[in-house]
């Protein structure tokens, strides 16, 4: 495995460095971001939206099966509930 190094670059903005891929990380405007690029939740959730993909396409390949079309995540807000 490629090792992982993530390095602040000030103003809420980070670069990680993942072998010889280097991606920006940038907070939500609501934290201060500038959309500079993608936020962490929607680099964790294409994180484990691509482990999921790569996965059920290694099993379609293996069974025979055309694993074919995108499947796409769109987050929604939802209401925050308070626990007292």
């Amino acid at each position: 495995m490629a090792t992982i190094t993530t390095q602040y670059l000030g103003n809420s903005l980070f670069k990680t460095l993942i072998g010889d891929h280097a991606l920006l990380i940038d907070v939500p405007p609501s934290m201060g971001g500038k959309d500079r690029g993608v936020d962490p939740m929607q680099f964790f959730a294409a994180s484990v939206g691509s482990c999921v993909a790569a996965m059920i396409a290694n099993y379609c390949d293996n069974c025979g099966v055309d694993p074919i079309g995108p499947v796409s995540y769109t987050h929604l807000t939802l209401p925050t509930k308070r626990i007292v």
